[in-house]
């Protein structure tokens, strides 16, 4: 398996598919329209592949924590339907814990909404990621 961090426009389109299948409600144009201000934020894109075939995308970022420095976020994760379950979106994170440590992070987090019970058994079972926070929002409207 191959990752790559994606940065054309072109890479950002391969990989929308994929996105999507987590992020249904993502239009093509809301995606790539918001590509330059996404890559400038420090948002990355990684591609996964498997004998030149992209079969699963995930975001991560660089933020500060105010005890911990540098922690990486994972946003999405998502591995293309009909190649799930056969260790590409485990090797995939383990990429990105690579890449976060390798980039100065001493904790990567990740999160899953309430109802997604097959991603939680992912963490938990497949990956021994412990359960440590609810995340609370709210929509600001802009």
């Amino acid at each position: 398996m191959k990752f790559k961090l994606l940065t054309s426009r072109e890479e950002w389109e391969f990989a929308y598919p994929i996105l999507i299948q987590l992020r249904p409600d993502l239009t093509k144009s809301e995606f790539l329209n918001n590509q330059e201000s996404l890559l400038n934020s420090g948002l990355k894109l990684v591609g996964a592949y498997l004998d030149e075939e992209l079969v699963g995308v995930a975001t991560i970022n660089l933020y500060p924590h105010i005890k911990r420095g540098v922690c990486a976020w994972v946003h999405d994760l998502v591995v293309r339907e009909g190649r799930r379950n056969k260790g590409i979106g485990r090797e995939l994170m383990r990429f990105l814990e690579n890449w976060a440590r390798d980039n100065g992070a001493s904790r990567l987090a990740v999160h899953t909404l309430k109802d997604k019970s097959d991603s939680q058994r992912f963490y938990e079972k497949k990956l021994s990621y412990p359960l440590s926070a609810y995340v609370y929002y709210s929509e600001l409207g802009n």
